[in-house]
């Protein structure tokens, strides 16, 4: 059977069988259904290798019944459904069976129940094993404390409670108000572990559980131990976690609730469950995470495209060897430094058994002040040495992160402004300074303490070697265990080292916004709550910076344990020696004295490997940002741009931010040299992104934006941007002075030329009453200058560059009416001989203008001058109504009843049936130019917009017929069996509501005036009639697949086009059996 294959519906007295697109097809009485047929007593049903015998007329199925003691506690939620899909033959359904029906296995974890001599008695055994390691798993998940027995029911395929007409075949129904998990079995379908099914059981007794059912979910399956769906997730365009649907959103419900756990840890997901309340789910995640649940999914799928991290610390030393390439020399001086600074070290063994064994027992105190002198001179020479060594380590280590940090900045200019929009500005200044500061720890201790210890524990091993080859064998022995040692928690403790940076980057985050939020703050009094708010960010740092505190001491704990083992066994080994005269007290002393220079410099590396796991944790931060691809960058073919001469154009551009919503569709503007024109619409509408396009800080996704017709894709930025002159909304004054501020318009500006752009922008007069002139520090962000002085000087930066084309995004919006109208005749005059391109929300503004561009939606719904587009009464004429007190023509209100009662089909029907009908349709939306067909058994109305009817003519081509506007209907004629090829092109953004064919089918079945309307009309080609009643089941496979029946017949099988993409994300989603 394929996954979607048949819907059962009651009526009369048999049932209307409907085929749903089926591999293998339904038959009835042999013969294979296109359309709804219904099936009599006596008749019979086959579904692939399954056959179903009608016996009488339908019957309800009757409600479970039990003996057992149900829950009182946990609330009754709808019941949940939970799929598995196993495909193959599946046994007919029957009712499903009372509790006492059944056969019983009870444990102390839950009872499960079966029907003797069925699948579900083979399964009962293993499945109460399963049921008590996954309610340990899940202890005190939820009401699992309350004592809850669940029922779990091992049954055969039975009709859905709560989908009439639907028949459970495969998977787990989830109801927990009724204290009960009814799971199919089959030869062929196992139960699925039940972990999930638990989650969700317990789980309904949370507050938030009609909200969190994904998190359940995702839950269930994360302690089931579900492999990885990550990989499978990265091959798939993802919608929205809210969005996605069957199989998909089980997978990235475990990724999403993965990330979360990994994150902050279990304690920390089961406390944002528990603690969550009904509608509130955002606010509960900012109390667990810092951050909403949007920003979290966001969080997570940069980490899903980013896949996991592949920086190791072979990495860190390869990045360490190419910086370090440039100061070879250094190196080589640092490493013969490193040699005389083991000069104590070596000496210090052989000079203490000198004094031991010679010069102590010869009684003369010269032998002793020379064996002394020695050890002096050495001393000497390695403490020099080593100043010297640590110096050059300095210089060298701080060059390197020097560098490391100016290639970050780099790297940070070239990328795009999407790049920043999708980064908190806390978190990437954490990682040019934070991140940076632990890499150059790293790089420091590398350079200064790695190799000398290394080199330390080589030249001690040697001499260990010729003091006593047996006592130091049993000490190089224990270097593989403290080695093995790193290799376990070094994963670890990058890990820990990660989540502290990123907890860092959040608190900076909250710092940064209240900052400059201060305003905000205390207007709307919200000290306590940024408080609070910037409390629990310390907080979750505070609980990161102790978990990786605490997860070093057990590494160095572990560490300690083996050193201090083996100086026990060499103490013990030693004094064996010594009593059977294989070794001498001094030697003995000796080699211990020793010992602790070579077990040092092991301690010493591990140590510094804890360091170099968290510098290479830092690493894989900022190899986001090094490794991070500019969007934007000069194509090879890119050449200079000749001054314009001609025009601007738009040519069908079409953009989006993100793949879930198009911001401009299908956007069509020529602006001529020398020119103003505007681009208005409302809040929302996509005009700032016109402007973003022609600076090209994003490019479109369809279409092109050209200058002189050629595309500004294939010229240089530089080129580009250099004929730009732009005006924000938001002002950006650096804290610098005002001519330091205007000449960032063109930085190799001569004081004159800065002066003359200020009396252009007529800022000159003001600035000379400053006491210090236009050697006058402006603040930070310009906080010292007023909203117009401020503007004033952005005008006099652009005016600097000369610009060809002037870009003002809502230039005078934020200014008072007197200023606004002063800086709107400023910008007027310097417009003068240059082509200005405007967006605007004050259309009194641009009255002026050339030609003013309507955008709504993202389309460019009109044109024209401002004359023009008042006089045409639409969109434009709305708004400059609302804004100078005009009057605003409503949109007439859609009356879906008295549109359908206008059409033939039925014209018949009563107020209540049209409501009935009414309640049926459903939204398609259809852009500009976008087409629908008629046939298909589709009935379309139009809710909102225009559209033009084309009918071919002779020759088959399409041609306009009729203008269609809000009411009138599109496919009746079709619909009667008159179909005459018409289609039904938008002319704008167009809403239609639509009954389908499934819906009129329905109708047809339920209202005899509808089916008698329709009566004798032939079905449209290859179109199915849809059945009576229910929804299907949404499928969702987290278990091991069944083959395909091999009693399927061969040419049955064939898939339809996509199954092999289901198939692979279905196995990524495979379940630990039982």
């Amino acid at each position: 059977m394929s996954r979607r294959h048949v819907r059962l519906a009651p009526v009369g007295d048999g049932l209307a069988v409907s085929d749903l697109r089926s591999t293998n097809g339904t038959k009835v009485d042999g013969r294979r259904i296109s359309e709804t047929t219904t099936v009599h007593p006596g008749q019979v049903v086959t579904i692939g290798a399954v056959e179903i015998e009608l016996k009488g007329r339908h019957v309800a199925a009757p409600e479970p019944t039990t003996t057992e003691p149900r829950p009182t506690r946990p609330p009754p939620p709808e019941p949940a459904t939970v799929d598995a899909a196993a495909p193959g033959p599946t046994p007919s359904p029957v009712a499903r069976p009372a509790l006492d029906e059944l056969a019983s296995l009870v444990s102390d974890s839950a009872v499960v129940r079966f029907r003797p001599g069925s699948a579900g008695e083979q399964a009962a055994p293993a499945m109460a094993s399963a049921l008590r390691r996954a309610r340990r798993r899940l202890a005190g998940f939820g009401a699992e404390p309350w004592g809850v027995l669940p029922q779990v029911c091992l049954v055969d395929p039975f009709p859905d409670p709560a989908k009439p007409g639907e028949v459970v075949t495969e998977g787990t129904v989830v109801d927990a108000g009724r204290g009960e998990i009814w799971m199919v079995v089959t030869p062929e379908a196992p139960p699925e572990p039940p972990e999930r099914p638990l989650a969700l059981f317990f789980g309904a007794a949370l507050p938030a559980a009609d909200d969190i059912g994904p998190y359940l979910e995702g839950y269930g399956l994360h302690v089931a131990g579900t492999p990885d769906p990550d990989p499978v997730l990265r091959q798939v365009e993802l919608p929205a976690l809210s969005a996605a649907d069957g199989e998909l959103a089980t997978g990235m419900a475990l990724s999403f609730v993965r990330y979360l756990i990994e994150r902050e840890g279990t304690d920390v997901f089961v406390r944002f469950l528990s603690t969550a309340q009904a509608g509130r789910l955002d606010a509960a995640a900012q109390d667990a995470y810092g951050l909403g649940l949007a920003a979290l999914e966001e969080a997570w799928r940069r980490k899903l495209a980013a896949g996991p991290p592949d920086v190791k610390t072979g990495a860190f030393l390869r990045l360490a060897v190419r910086y370090l390439r440039p100061h070879v020399r250094k190196e080589g001086e640092m490493f013969v430094y490193a040699l005389l600074g083991l000069a104590f070290t070596v000496v210090f063994p052989f000079a203490f058994r000198r004094l031991l064994d010679g010069a102590i027992p010869s009684g003369k105190f010269s032998e002793v002040l020379l064996v002394l002198g020695a050890l002096g001179a050495a001393f000497v020479v390695s403490l020099l040495a080593n100043l010297r060594r640590a110096f050059l380590s300095a210089k060298v280590s701080s060059s390197v992160v020097r560098q490391i940090r100016t290639e970050m900045f780099q790297r940070l200019q070239s990328l795009s402004l999407g790049w920043f929009s999708r980064h908190q500005q806390g978190d990437v200044i954490s990682r040019l300074f934070n991140d940076v500061a632990l890499l150059e720890q790293g790089l420091s201790q590398t350079l200064r303490e790695g190799a000398f210890q290394a080199l330390s524990l080589l030249v001690s091993a040697i001499v260990l070697l010729i003091l006593n080859p047996l006592l130091a064998v049993i000490v190089l022995l224990g270097a593989p265990l403290i080695a093995g040692v790193y290799r376990a928690m070094a994963k670890g403790a990058q890990r820990r080292s990660i989540a502290v940076q990123e907890q860092l980057g959040g608190v900076l985050t909250i710092a940064s916004e209240n900052y400059g939020a201060q305003g905000v703050v205390k207007a709307f009094a919200l000290e306590a709550k940024e408080m609070a708010r910037f409390g629990r960010s310390s907080n979750r740092l505070f609980d990161s910076e102790v978990r990786l505190q605490l997860f070093g001491g057990l590494f160095s704990l572990s560490v300690n344990m083996i050193v201090t083992f083996l100086r026990l066994v060499v103490l013990g080994f030693g004094a064996w020696l010594i009593l059977h005269h294989h070794l001498t007290i001094g030697g003995l002393v000796a080699f211990v004295s020793l010992m602790g220079e070579v077990l040092s410099p092991v301690t010493e590396l591990t140590n510094i490997g804890q360091q170099l796991q968290s510098a290479t944790g830092a690493l894989v931060r900022i190899n986001e940002v090094l490794d991070e691809t500019p969007e934007i960058v000069d194509n090879p073919d890119a050449t200079q741009l000749a001054p314009m001469s001609r025009e601007v154009r738009l040519n069908g551009v079409g953009f989006s931010y993100s793949p879930e919503r198009r911001t401009l569709e299908g956007i069509d503007a020529a602006i001529p040299a020398g020119s103003r024109v505007a681009f208005v619409g409302p809040t929302g509408a996509g005009k700032s992104s016109v402007l973003a396009l022609l600076t090209r800080f994003y490019d479109p996704t369809e279409g092109s934006v050209t200058i002189d017709d050629r595309d500004i894709r294939h010229v240089t930025l530089e080129s580009l941007r250099g004929q730009i002159g732009v005006v924000f909304q938001d002002t950006f004054l650096f804290d610098n002075t005002v001519r330091e501020n205007i000449a960032m318009g063109r930085p190799s500006a001569s004081d004159a030329e800065v002066e003359a752009a200020a009396r252009a922008a007529e800022l000159h007069d003001f600035v000379t009453t400053l006491p210090r002139g236009y050697a006058t520090l402006v603040g930070e962000r310009g906080g010292r200058l007023s909203g117009g002085q401020r503007q004033r000087l952005a005008i006099a930066r652009a005016l600097l560059r000369d610009p060809a084309i002037l870009l003002l995004d809502e230039a005078t919006s934020a200014l008072d009416p007197r200023t606004e109208r002063l800086i709107a005749d400023t910008l007027e005059r310097v417009g003068q001989g240059r082509t200005t391109i405007a967006v605007t929300h004050r259309l009194t503004s641009i009255v002026d203008y050339d030609r003013i561009f309507v955008i709504v939606d993202g389309q460019l719904v009109e044109q024209g001058n401002h004359d023009e587009l008042v006089a045409a009464g639409r969109v434009y004429a709305t708004l400059w109504a609302e804004q100078t007190g005009g009057v605003v023509t409503a949109e007439t209100p859609f009356d879906a009843v008295a549109a359908l009662a206008r059409i033939p089909i039925f014209a018949e029907l009563g107020p209540a049936e049209l409501g009935t009908v009414a309640g049926r349709l459903g939204a398609v939306d259809l852009a500009a130019g976008e087409t629908m067909a008629e046939g298909g058994g589709r009935l379309a109305i139009v809710r909102r917009g225009h559209a033009r009817l084309l009918v071919p003519d002779f020759a088959g081509r399409p041609t306009p017929a009729a203008e269609l506007g809000p009411g009138d209907a599109f496919g009746v004629a079709a619909l009667l069996g008159r179909e005459s090829g018409a289609v039904l092109e938008a002319t704008g953004r167009l809403r239609l509501v639509v009954l389908d064919d499934q819906a009129m089918a329905g109708l047809a079945a339920t209202i005899p005036a509808v089916g008698a309307a329709l009566a004798g009309a032939p079905a449209a080609a290859g179109r199915t009639a849809a059945p009576l009643g229910g929804r299907r089941l949404s499928r969702v496979t987290i278990g091991p697949r069944a083959r395909p029946s091999a009693v399927a017949p061969a040419e049955e099988t064939v898939e339809p086009p996509g199954a092999d993409e289901v198939r692979r994300l279905t196995g990524a989603l495979p379940a630990a059996r039982l």
